[in-house]
Parts: structure tokens; sequence; C-alpha cells
């Protein structure tokens, strides 16, 4: 970007409002967000996100791609990416040079891209977390941290989560790496994936394991929940790992189809703990699914609410409507939630128990 383009670029950045600008590094961070989707992260009302958004398109900050669908399933929700003019504008917002930005990978997405896909499904889940904390007057996700900005590296073992995550609730805060998984990596490349989060884990604080964020796993279907279930297995078997640290790693497991059941606050999550068996350590999954607050949390004490995704750009005197039909629908709350089971139990499922990055 020459002196000419930071020029423009830091004078649309002075017309643009606070959100506007919030909006453009939304973007920037995730790569790819749904017309509901920044409805959700930043306006109460449809039609004021579908107007802020025609205003950012028409200073060619942004640019939108309608996906085909097949006959019969309906008009796709639009897809939203920075244009080159719009990622230099959030360089000079950032005051960092353009050059310190990595390069889109692609400006307009087309159909079946395996990137795409893994992006989508990431960034649902976490945006379905924030639509379905709006429906608790004490439940927030403080943080949203993506892929390019988060990993760690502990005495040459890394780890690369595909997001982290701090949802606050009356119980504390439920810290934890996303593992968005589509079942296209074969059993190799599974066990070396988690061969690495071990090796983390176990040099983590010098194995003190209840400092060690959840590791959320989200695979499409249950058959897949098996083929995790054996490759930790012949990971923890191998690594020849102490007892505590197969019976403390926080590690859980759902599916895409459980989630579209029960939703994300359900009782869906399966935990691997080592069982007794022929072998030193085999591991399995339990039976007993828990829901996202009934796992291990940090207490951080008091936290802004206001802070927290889908609340800080509420309109203004605007009162906010129940949302939408979640992508992973989550049922609403009892009158007086109690701490921990936030809904009456289901049959099989239901609710159990800040700002954008």
């Amino acid at each position: 970007m020459n002196a000419r383009q930071e020029q423009a670029a830091l004078s649309t950045a002075r017309r643009l409002d606070d959100r506007q600008r919030a909006i453009l590094r939304a973007l920037w961070d995730h790569q790819v967000l749904l017309t509901a989707q920044i409805k959700i992260l930043f306006f109460s009302s449809e039609r004021r996100c579908q107007d802020q958004m025609r205003t950012l398109a028409e200073l060619a900050l942004v640019e939108k791609d309608n996906p085909s669908q097949s006959i019969g399933v309906g008009r796709a929700q639009a897809q939203w990416t920075l244009t080159e003019t719009g990622i230099q504008v959030v360089a000079v917002t950032m005051r960092k040079p353009r050059s310190a930005l990595d390069r889109m990978p692609r400006h307009t997405w087309h159909r079946g891209d395996k990137l795409l896909e893994h992006r989508l499904g990431v960034n649902r889940f976490f945006v379905s977390l924030v639509e379905a904390s709006l429906l608790y007057p004490d439940h927030g996700l403080q943080k949203w941290v993506p892929e390019k900005y988060h990993s760690t590296t502990v005495a040459g073992a890394w780890i690369k989560p595909d997001g982290f995550g701090v949802y606050q609730h009356p119980g504390g805060a439920c810290h934890f790496y996303l593992e968005y998984d589509r079942a296209t990596e074969w059993s190799r490349q599974l066990k070396d994936k988690l061969t690495r989060y071990l090796k983390v884990a176990l040099l983590w604080a010098e194995g003190e394991l209840h400092h060690f964020p959840n590791l959320a796993v989200v695979v499409p279907t249950e058959r897949r929940e098996a083929a995790f279930d054996q490759a930790l297995s012949a990971v923890v078997e191998e690594l020849e790992l102490p007892d505590r640290v197969a019976v403390q790693l926080p590690l859980f497991i759902t599916s895409e189809q459980l989630l579209a059941v029960r939703g994300v606050l359900g009782r869906v999550w399966r935990q691997f703990v080592p069982a007794p068996g022929d072998r030193p350590l085999a591991a399995h999954l339990l039976a007993e699914r828990l829901s996202l607050v009934e796992l291990p949390v940090k207490n951080p004490g008091p936290y802004d609410l206001s802070k927290c995704l889908g609340r800080r750009w509420t309109d203004p005197g605007t009162k906010r409507r129940s949302p939408a039909p979640p992508t992973y629908p989550s049922g609403k709350p009892p009158p007086d939630p109690a701490p921990l089971r936030l809904a009456r139990p289901e049959p099989g499922g239901g609710p159990g128990g800040g700002e954008a990055a």
C-alpha cells in the first residue's frame, strides 16, 4: 500500500463509526461471515444490519457472494468478505502497514471449497454460542480468538486450534480450544494432532493440568466420535502417559448431528477418560453427556456482560427480541434458571445445568 492508498484508507476509516470498523475487523479475523451472523454479533435489527452492510458495500469495503443452492432447498444466505480496500482500512485502524496483514485466501469463495466449509463450520459454532447466550441474563461469550491469532508452543510441542473461546456463566469461565473436524483427515493425521495436544498438556505449567483449557472437538457424526476414541486410545498407549495426565486432560467431543438436535448449550459433550483393560492405558468415551456449562471452569471473578459478543452493539433504545431459531436450536430458559441447570430436563438433552476478536 503506497502513501496515497494509505491516506485514502485513513480518510475512509475516519468516516466510519465504531461499529462499522468493528464489523470490518470481524470480517478480517474470521474471513467470511453470513448476514445472519453479522446481525447476531452487531445488531438487534435485521433491517439495520442489511442497511449497514449495503453502506459498507457501496464504499467498496466489503463484497458478498450468494452461493447457489440445490433446487427446493431455498435461497442461501449471503457470505460477506472484505475487499482489498476493506483490508487496507483494517490495516490503518490497527495501525499496521498493509504488508503486516496476511493475504485473504480469496475474496469470492466457491461452493464445495474445503477451506470455506471448514471456516463456515467454525464460525457457525461460535456464533451459535453467542446467540444461545443471549437467552440468558447472566451468560456471555467473552472471547472468541480465531485460529490466526492462537497457537501454543511448549518445549517443542505445538498446537494450533481452530479457535479459542471463553464462555462466562454463573459457575465460572469455561476456557476452551475448539477443534472442528470435517472427517477429512486420515487416522495417522488424527493421531498426530492428538499427540501434539497431549504433549502440550503434559508440559503445560509443569503438568498442572487444571490450568489447561478444555479441548472441545466437534465432528460431523457419532461414527467419527468413535474414530477419535480409537485414535486417542492408540496415542495414549504409545506415549505411555502418567495416569494423572490421562485422567485430568479435559478433552470433550460432540457431533454436529447432536448439536442440531439438542442445541449448543445442550448436554452434548462426552469426555475421553482412561479405562482399565489389557493395555496399560486404554481410553474411551464416557456415556454421559455434559453441557458446556458443566465443563471445567476457571473462576474469573466479576465480569462485564456488556462487553460480551452480541451485547455491546445492541441498538440504543431498541429492545432486543428473542433470537430467531439458532443454527443449533437451544430452547428457551425457565423463568428463574438455577445455576448450571438452565432449563427443565428434556429426554436426551436440553440446555445444561467482548467483542468479536
